[in-house]
Parts: structure tokens; sequence; C-alpha cells
């Protein structure tokens, strides 16, 4: 049997009662094709975990296990949330050009600082700095593989963290346009 979920519920469940359990089965993994494996191990669980009785569940049962199991999608931003509004990222993209902004940015955690300064409006204190290095510096041992990880998730955790580096590259560069080697010289930004 091709479907993960329909294969977990005969295990436990035993074969549908029908006439011809076969196509029984196949009309029922029909059903279920638009469902990620994810969702579908979801709904096994929850289905497990919930059906009473011991005869193989119905394919209503099944499908609504299936749509239970789906994941909330994250929340959309509304246009009216200040800390994604228009402002807020050119307030972000004001402060990053600052000496911080600078530091952030050969030290790695440029978008952490532009996360911060987008939802407060300014630049953080000494303490907020070191959480969003230390967050940063998270990010890059989860990236790298040193930060040990376990369960179905982490390859795409992996995969996220590698995608926070590269946005974290892009607003570097953001932060140090137009700030030349010789000002990088009178600030102490110039490579030794």
């Amino acid at each position: 049997m091709s479907n993960p979920l329909l294969a977990r519920l005969a295990i436990v469940y035993g074969p549908p009662d029908s006439g011809d359990p076969a196509a029984y089965l196949a009309e029922v993994a029909r059903m279920l094709v638009k469902y990620s494996d994810a969702d579908l191990q979801r709904a096994g669980d929850l289905i497990i975990r919930t059906h009473r009785g011991r005869s193989f569940p119905t394919p209503a049962q099944i499908v609504t296990a299936c749509e239970d199991a789906k994941p909330e999608p994250a929340p959309v931003q509304t246009k009216n949330d200040p800390a994604w509004s228009a402002a807020a990222f050119a307030d972000a993209d004001r402060l990053l050009k600052s000496d911080m902004g600078h530091r952030a940015a050969r030290e790695g955690w440029a978008l952490g600082l532009h996360d911060y300064c987008r939802k407060h409006r300014c630049l953080p204190t000494p303490a907020k700095i070191a959480t969003i290095i230390g967050n940063a510096r998270f990010v890059d041992r989860v990236a790298s593989g040193e930060e040990p990880l376990v369960g179905p998730f982490e390859g795409a955790l992996r995969k996220m963290a590698r995608t926070f580096q590269d946005k974290r590259s892009e607003v570097a560069a953001k932060a140090l346009e137009g700030v030349t080697d010789s000002t990088k010289r009178m600030t102490g930004e110039a490579a030794e």
C-alpha cells in the first residue's frame, strides 16, 4: 500500500470491513492525495489517539483527521501593524547606517539589528545587543551543523538558518553601502 496513513491504520485496525478492501482503500487514498506526508503522519497520530472502537475508521473520519491535522497558517502581518510599515523599514535602514550598524555588518548580526530597529524604531541597549549577537551565533551553529538538532525537521531548520544567513548578508551590504575604504579606515572598520 503506497499511502503511509492507510498502511498505519491497517496495522492498527486491520483491513476495512468491505467486500473489496483493496478497492475501498484505493478510493480513500484518492481522497488523500492533496495532503503532505507530514499531514498524513499527524492525521494518523490523531486517529490512533482519538478513534473509538476496533473497526477501520470511515473515509469521513480519515479526511476530517487530515484536515484537523494540517498546521495553522502563519498569521498574516497586516498593513496596520506598525512594525511592518514602510516607515518602520525606512527607520531601520537609516539606523543601520550608524557605527553600530557597520559593526553589526562586520560581525554578522546585521539582520537581528535591523529587525530590532524595525520593531522598536531605535538602536538597542548593550543587553539587547548581546541577545541579538547570541541569536546570530545560534543561527550560524544551526546552519553549520554544530548545533545538535533532532527530529523530522532538522534539515528544514538548517536550510532556514542558511536562508537567514543569506538575508543577513544582504542587510549587511545595505548597512555598508556607500562606506568607502577611507571612511572605514577613519572609523577603524578597515581590514588589517
